[in-house]
């Protein structure tokens, strides 16, 4: 054999070994998504694959699943552009009493209060809620709108109004009336 052929060997051979050292990452990648998606799954009792799918491009995670229940207080807080820091107080406040305080959640929760969060999220978070208010009785269903809504609306009154006198902006309104549809 040549020198020439051998150098064409060892080229054919490096590029395929690095075919296939992508082909194997790729097919790592895809199932620790296919895994990820289990899990979170399980978490959330959802099992509608595309509905996972959005919840799991808007951010969240099985380990940071229960970030979710709060993602209505952040939308409100977002929805005149900013975030206030009565706002963000009143955000952590809602998760802490709500006993959302795992690492995950908490992290997740830090970085929509820190980056304004894509419309992703209030699209996985109206039809998670969905999903949720089907398996639900009349009463259940009114209960957690109650819980949501008064949090969200406490989250709105937070850095609203003159002399601290709460004052919802159309902004958080518009964002409270869409939670409201979404919780009907």
């Amino acid at each position: 054999m040549t020198d020439l052929e051998e150098r064409g060997r060892a080229l054919e051979e490096r590029f395929f070994a690095n075919q296939d050292r992508e082909l194997i990452e790729k097919a790592r990648a895809e199932r620790a998504e296919s895994e990820e998606r289990a899990s979170l799954a399980e978490v959330t009792g959802i099992t509608d694959e595309s509905l996972l799918e959005a919840i799991m491009a808007a951010g969240v995670s099985a380990d940071s699943a229960a970030a979710l229940s709060l993602a209505p207080l952040v939308i409100v807080a977002w929805s005149d552009g900013q975030i206030q820091e009565l706002e963000r107080k009143a955000i952590l406040d809602a998760a802490k009493e709500s006993g959302v305080t795992d690492a995950g959640s908490h992290q997740l929760i830090e970085s929509w209060l820190s980056e304004r969060p894509s419309p992703e999220l209030v699209d996985a978070w109206e039809a998670c809620t969905a999903d949720l208010a089907a398996r639900l009785s009349d009463v259940e269903r009114a209960k957690l709108a109650e819980e949501i809504l008064g949090n969200a609306r406490k989250v709105a009154a937070a850095a609203g109004g003159v002399l601290g006198l709460a004052k919802t902006s159309s902004d958080e309104k518009e964002a409270l009336e869409r939670l409201e549809a979404a919780l009907s």
